[in-house]
């Protein structure tokens, strides 16, 4: 995302910070955490606050999939929850299951409401092999993460083949193959 003019950039903010001392650091994410409740979910992710996760997979429930018939789909909004999660926790297991969150709520609520929006439904596939991506470079891989993947893709049958689509990016991804690798499993002979 471009700056916008006047602001200062990472460098010149980091270099600022080299001249604080550790009560000074604090007072910052003190201010930083009671301006506003996104900013706090975030930090208290970066910790490793649990009870976060919950939260924010309701705001991507929330944005994607809102309660009708006044409910406005905002896509942007759940891509930013995981995006902003993304930038401020990094790759972690957590980062994968809110993908899967993602999919999941964008699959029901598209089945539920029969929604054949193409970049709504577009969306879903690029959830899932972001998810597939970053959970076959995790160690260890929770099983459970692929499990639940699984399940996504078998169960899912949206037009314009996001369903199959998604099938074929187990595959693509060899999620299974990669199970039994994790659980020391062999191959079966074909």
């Amino acid at each position: 995302m471009p700056r916008k003019k006047g602001t200062p950039s990472w460098s010149d903010l980091k270099g600022k910070l080299d001249g604080f001392d550790r009560t000074a650091l604090i007072e910052l994410i003190k201010a930083m955490h009671a301006s506003n409740a996104e900013n706090a979910e975030l930090l208290a992710m970066r910790l490793g606050f649990q009870n976060s996760l919950a939260s924010l997979e309701e705001r991507i429930e929330k944005a994607i999939a809102p309660e009708m018939p006044r409910g406005q789909v905002d896509l942007a909004a759940g891509k930013k929850v995981i995006a902003d999660f993304r930038r401020t926790v990094g790759p972690t297991a957590d980062l994968v299951s809110l993908r899967l969150t993602f999919c999941e709520h964008a699959i029901d609520f598209a089945e539920l409401y029969g929604l054949d929006d193409k970049p709504y439904l577009n969306a879903i596939p690029r959830q899932f092999e972001d998810a597939l991506n970053e959970w076959t470079n995790l160690v260890p891989r929770p099983a459970e993460l692929a499990t639940r993947a699984e399940k996504i893709a078998t169960g899912c049958e949206l037009a314009y083949g996001v369903g199959d689509t998604l099938r074929d990016l187990l595959d693509d991804y060899c999620v299974n193959d990669l199970l039994d690798d994790d659980q020391g499993v062999e191959p079966e002979d074909v």
